[in-house]
């Protein structure tokens, strides 16, 4: 499922005109940036007040399933489009990693560790996770390791705290031995709702590496999602295995920009 720009989906998602509580956030970033104040300052207890003014309860505030879609906005879609374009895509021959020869390929690294690009792509994963309740996000590295970190420190941000994990290709031969890193010892998977993440999909067998790897440590994996997917097998891959599939953009989306 190809999520397309926001700016074709329901508009009730927008608030229009309204004071929802992603424009709360929106407004919190902002004087967090130009005003730094701690937590438990005046400032902070003002948008608290605000953010129940708009029917959300102090529990809600600390963890909204819908904010984020409500915040992630047609200009952040168009916004990372146009970092991923200039940072990322590109024309020339190469073998992609399942061997098959193209004429376009996507270099996410630039786009991921820009500063600008990694806090859209962190609000616009973040919407997908929270939308589906999930627990954990992560995925295989390396492609999914910078987002994750994102991912996880935007959220902290918004109150509303994920945290991550990422799958090795294969086991360590020294030390733990662990295939999935970035939780405590006494931290596990098992029974645990996760996003698995990719920065661009092709047949979809990178992320699944990393969805079997989460379902071993029994993990229950609600949703894969990619940054962007070139639109060669993954939909039918994550299908196969009763997966649910999205992804942010489509390579369509830059070809046709760049004819």
């Amino acid at each position: 499922m190809h999520l397309g720009n926001p700016g074709q989906q329901n508009s009730e998602q927008r608030a229009v005109g309204k004071l929802s509580f992603g424009r709360v956030i929106d407004l919190r970033s902002w004087f967090c940036i130009h005003f730094p104040t701690d937590l438990g300052s005046g400032m902070e207890k003002a948008f608290r007040s605000i953010a129940k003014g708009v029917s959300m309860t102090s529990s809600a505030i600390l963890r909204s399933p819908s904010f984020a879609t409500r915040s992630s906005s047609e200009d952040d879609w168009n916004a990372l489009f146009d970092i991923i374009y200039k940072r990322s895509f590109g024309r020339g021959e190469i073998t992609l990693s399942s061997g098959k020869k193209s004429d376009f390929y996507f270099d996410m690294k630039p786009s991921m560790l820009d500063a600008k690009g990694a806090h859209l792509m962190a609000k616009l994963l973040l919407a997908e996770v929270a939308a589906v309740g999930g627990d954990y996000v992560g995925g295989l590295e390396m492609g999914a390791v910078p987002i994750t970190g994102a991912v996880c420190a935007y959220s902290h941000f918004v109150n509303t705290p994920i945290n991550g994990f990422f799958v090795r290709k294969t086991a360590k031969e020294h030390g733990s031995k662990k295939r999935v890193e970035g939780l405590a010892k006494n931290e596990n998977l098992s029974g645990k709702k996760l996003v698995v993440i990719d920065d661009v999909t092709t047949s979809g067998a990178s992320a699944m590496l990393a969805v079997d790897a989460c379902k071993e440590a029994g993990a229950d994996v609600l949703l894969v999602v990619s940054i962007v997917d070139r639109g060669e097998g993954a939909s039918e891959t994550f299908a196969a295995e009763n997966i649910n599939f999205k992804s942010i953009f489509h390579a369509a989306d830059f070809l046709n920009r760049s004819v």
